[in-house]
C-alpha cells in the first residue's frame, strides 16, 4: 500500500536481506512493483500487509514470557502445581520452545503446553528453574 494515495500495488519479490534488525526483528524485502505508477519514484518506502494462517497447534504468548536459553533457543517459564493441600504451591519449570511467528507484542510458539498449563509472563529475572513459589490468579495457556 503507497502511504500517500492508499493505492493497492502489485509486486513480486526481488531480494530478502539476510541481516535481521537486532531491536525490531524485522528483515528488509526488496520489491519490484509490476506496472509502477508515474507517482511511484524508486526508493519509496511501502507498507506491506501480509496475513498468514498457522497449519499448526501452538499459542500466542506475550514476548514478556521468553527467556533466552543456551545456543539461541528461546524458552518460557512454566508452573508445575504442587501436591497436597497447598493448590497455589508451585515448582517453577523451564522450557524450551520454537518461535514460529513474532508480531510486536506476541510470538506463536510450537509445543505443547498440559492442560491448565501456568506460564510465567513477567518477573522472569526473580526466579530459577526448581524454586517454589505461591500463585494468587491462575490463568489457562491457550490458543
Amino acid at each position: 500500500v503507497y502511504k500517500r494515495q492508499h493505492l493497492p500495488l502489485q509486486a513480486s519479490v526481488k531480494a530478502i536481506v539476510p541481516v535481521r534488525d537486532g531491536k525490531s526483528r524485522t528483515v528488509d524485502v526488496i520489491l519490484s512493483i509490476i506496472d509502477l505508477p508515474a507517482h511511484v519514484r524508486t526508493g519509496d518506502l511501502v507498507k506491506v500487509e501480509l496475513s498468514m494462517t498457522i497449519g499448526r497447534d501452538g499459542y500466542w504468548i506475550p514476548l514478556s514470557a521468553l527467556s533466552e536459553d543456551s545456543r539461541g533457543l528461546w524458552s518460557v517459564y512454566t508452573l508445575q502445581p504442587g501436591s497436597g493441600e497447598d493448590v497455589n504451591r508451585h515448582t517453577v519449570r523451564r522450557r524450551t520452545i520454537d518461535i514460529v511467528h513474532a508480531k510486536s507484542e506476541h510470538v506463536f510458539v510450537d509445543g505443547f503446553f498440559e492442560k491448565d498449563t501456568l506460564l510465567v509472563t513477567s518477573g522472569l529475572q526473580r526466579i530459577v528453574p526448581g524454586q517454589h513459589v505461591q500463585t494468587s490468579i491462575s490463568h489457562l495457556a491457550g490458543n
